[in-house]
C-alpha cells in the first residue's frame, strides 16, 4: 500500500498536468468503472488505458477468466515500473489464468482496429489539450469493436469549476475540452454512476459504440 502511494505521488509531482489526480482511485470507483466488464459473456479482449498504480487493473483480473485477454497501457515511467513489479509479484497476477500484456506507450500508438470488447480508461481528459482529447477519443473508438463499451471517469463538477475559474489560454483549453467531451457524452454515454467514496467524488461514465442499423425502405 505504501509503495503504491509513494509511486503515485512521485508521478504526480513529476507530471501533474498529465497525471491529473490528487489521490489514487478508490475501490468504490474501481467497482463502478468495471461494471460493464463484469457483465461480459464469453471470451473478451479488454484494454486498460492510463493504468496508474493498477487500482482498476487488479479489479479487472478478478473479473476476467482463462479465455480472456487484457492489455494494460501506461505512459509514465514510475507507473510502468510499478506495474511491471505488480504483474510479477502480486499473487492476483501470478494466479491469473488469462493472458495480459503491459504496453508502455501512448494509447494512440496501439495499432489495429475493432479489437477490444471493452476499454477502461483512467486518463484525466480534463487536464489535456483539446486536440489530444480529440485524438485519444477518436483512437479509442477505432480500437473498439462495434457495440463495445468505453468506461472512464471524471471528477464531479471539476470541468464546470475549471470553466468558471480559468482565464486566458487555460480558459480556452478547458472550453475546447468541454465541447469535445460533452459531444462524446451526448453521442455515446448510456449511463453514469456517481461515486462519492472517492477523492474527489467522481462519475464512472459508461459509453457504447452503438452501430445503428439502417431501416429498410
Amino acid at each position: 500500500m505504501w509503495k503504491e502511494v509513494q509511486t503515485f505521488w512521485q508521478a504526480t509531482f513529476a507530471s501533474f498536468d498529465s497525471v491529473g489526480a490528487i489521490a489514487p482511485s478508490s475501490q468504490a470507483l474501481a467497482q463502478a468503472i468495471t461494471q460493464q466488464v463484469s457483465q461480459k459473456k464469453g471470451r473478451v479482449r479488454v484494454l486498460e488505458v492510463g493504468a496508474g498504480t493498477g487500482v482498476f487493473t487488479r479489479k479487472l483480473i478478478e473479473i476476467l477468466a482463462v479465455e480472456d485477454h487484457l492489455d494494460i497501457c501506461e505512459l509514465h515511467p514510475p507507473f510502468i515500473q510499478y506495474l511491471q513489479e505488480l504483474t510479477t509479484t502480486s499473487p492476483a497476477f501470478i494466479n491469473f489464468k488469462g493472458t495480459f500484456r503491459l504496453l508502455p506507450m501512448p494509447v494512440q500508438n496501439i495499432s489495429g482496429a475493432a479489437q477490444y470488447d471493452y476499454i477502461v480508461s483512467g486518463l484525466p481528459l480534463n487536464a489535456f489539450e483539446p486536440q489530444l482529447v480529440e485524438d485519444i477519443l477518436t483512437h479509442l473508438l477505432k480500437l473498439l469493436k462495434p457495440n463495445g463499451w468505453i468506461s472512464y471517469f471524471e471528477y464531479i463538477g471539476v470541468r464546470r469549476l475549471k470553466m468558471v475559474l480559468s482565464f486566458g489560454k487555460d480558459e480556452q483549453r478547458i472550453h475546447g475540452v468541454n465541447h469535445i467531451v460533452t459531444h462524446f457524452i451526448r453521442r455515446y454515454e448510456m449511463y453514469h454512476i456517481p461515486v462519492w467514496h472517492n477523492l474527489p467524488p467522481a462519475y464512472a461514465r459508461h459509453c457504447q459504440k452503438r452501430i445503428l442499423r439502417r431501416r429498410k425502405i
